[in-house]
């Protein structure tokens, strides 16, 4: 009975094709209900290619939850998308800071590092993958040998 989640601060939302339970904010339902109603905007934006209506709803959901993870990693696509590689960094850094193990920010990192030619922050991006997905930190590995045949260490 999802309303009566919501009347204690919880939800569940989607998350990397799998629903999570999500401890809402202190602030009240209703500023986390319309935090999640930007995010999904903001999201729906990103998959339509309207990356600027994207980061504007995702910007907002951020601002009513600060900690509302997907938000953070779906600006850091949409920033990157628009080649504001500062930014999308940025964000990826703030959804790792809210969850370490986030193998995608991982991953999405290790390949902003490599397409900036920032090759040690790449390799120890990809290693975290590594840890977290040996089969996916394959092809970072590929991409990196072939950009800098030297891993550092």
């Amino acid at each position: 009975m999802q309303i009566g989640l919501l009347a204690m601060g919880i939800a569940v939302l989607p998350m990397n094709s799998n629903a999570q339970t999500v401890t809402l904010p202190r602030q009240g339902t209703a500023t986390a209900v319309r935090a999640d109603d930007h995010y999904r905007a903001g999201f729906t934006y990103g998959e339509q290619g309207r990356f600027t209506e994207a980061v504007a709803e995702l910007s907002q959901a951020i601002q009513l939850n600060p900690n509302h993870i997907e938000a953070h990693f779906y600006l850091g696509e949409a920033y990157a998308e628009l080649g504001q590689f500062d930014r999308a960094i940025a964000e990826y850094r703030q959804v790792l800071s809210l969850r370490p193990d986030d193998v995608d920010a991982h991953y999405d990192l290790s390949r902003l590092y490599l397409a900036r030619k920032e090759f040690e922050p790449a390799w120890e991006q990809a290693r975290a993958v590594e840890r977290l997905d040996a089969h996916l930190a394959n092809e970072l590995f590929t991409a990196l040998r072939r950009a800098s045949p030297t891993p550092a260490r």
